[in-house]
């Protein structure tokens, strides 16, 4: 008789990671539509993203092992729907405004590459509401090169140095854009080269803590991150936010497990945590209102109503029942 297979264990929920998900949304659109002038908190907000995913990812990817056709399945269902979505109405919009920017444009949107295609129209220069999208292209192009690690028979059980040293080629990259100046590609810090930096950094050193454990200090999480806060105050010299920020909240992420109580119930708390469950639909709508705040009935604080109105119609009628229907039937 064949002695029964072990049934695999369900992914377990932490709350406080749904917090720290809806901190970075609410730093971004802290700075968006209620900025303060001696801080940039939008960056913070989309590094906390990045640390995160790279976080997650390092263990979905190398620590579960969890199949490539899996995790690319669950990342489809995860973002395409609700993105695909937001870039049509983006596109179509525009082009009922009479400011259609061309095929090649909407099919670099499409396929993640906006960052850099076309070559003579920066992103953050689009009539189209899509400057934010090169934060999610360095998210996909990097889910992209850790896939290509698990195919690779020599990275494996090495991938920590791998991530690491991508991660410091990414900063190094970062440094040589700001010495070359005007000389430097178009899309400078906004391309994956660059950006991508905190998230390698965090799987990397994710990895690791695991192949090589050790203690643990629960006030690491909560220094590192106010450290980390601290080099996006604007006036701090370039370097701490390019080169000492990613590593700092690498860090920060990577302890939030063994941080103390109060850090991780204040992440849990379940305001927080609603954020972060529509933080996804609330990070591309935002960008529409962002543009047109001017113009929104009551300014900014107006703009923000509209953005949690179309973050949940998003969430509630596209991103949550696409995800349900393509998990269970894909």
């Amino acid at each position: 008789m064949t002695p029964a297979q072990p049934s695999p264990q369900p992914a377990v929920h932490i709350d406080y990671l749904d917090g720290w998900r809806g901190l970075a949304i609410l730093l971004v659109l802290q700075s968006h539509f209620l900025p303060v002038k001696a801080w940039d908190s939008g960056a913070l907000g989309v590094d906390l993203f990045f640390v995160l995913s790279g976080w997650l990812m390092a263990g979905m990817l190398f620590i579960k092992r969890q199949p490539l056709p899996t995790f690319f399945k669950r990342r489809i269902s995860r973002i395409v729907p609700g993105f695909f979505t937001f870039v049509l109405l983006a596109y179509a919009m525009t082009a009922w405004c009479g400011t259609w920017p061309g095929i090649q444009d909407l099919l670099a949107s499409l396929l993640f590459l906006r960052t850099y295609l076309p070559a003579d129209a920066h992103i953050w220069g689009s009539a189209v509401p899509i400057g934010h999208l090169w934060s999610l292209n360095a998210e996909e192009h990097s889910y992209l090169y850790m896939a290509l690690l698990v195919l690779l028979p020599l990275a494996r059980r090495r991938e920590h140095w791998v991530l690491l040293l991508t991660g410091v080629a990414c900063l190094g990259v970062a440094y040589l854009y700001a010495r070359a100046g005007r000389q430097a590609p178009a899309w400078g810090r906004l391309g994956t080269e660059v950006a991508a930096a905190p998230l390698m950094l965090s799987a990397g050193y994710r990895l690791l803590r695991e192949r090589h454990p050790g203690g643990s200090a629960g006030w690491i999480t909560p220094v590192a991150a106010l450290l980390a806060a601290l080099c996006y105050v604007k006036g701090a010299h370039w370097s701490t936010r390019t080169f000492a920020a990613p590593v700092l909240l690498a860090v920060a992420m990577n302890h939030l497990a063994q941080a103390g109580p109060w850090l991780q119930q204040a992440l849990s708390a379940p305001w927080l945590r609603q954020c972060g469950l529509y933080s996804f639909s609330l990070y591309l709508w935002q960008q529409v209102f962002y543009v047109s705040r001017g113009a929104m009935p009551f300014g900014p604080l107006g703009a923000l109503a509209f953005v949690a109105l179309a973050g949940w119609c998003s969430y509630r009628l596209v991103e949550l029942p696409a995800r349900r229907f393509l998990n269970e039937r894909w």
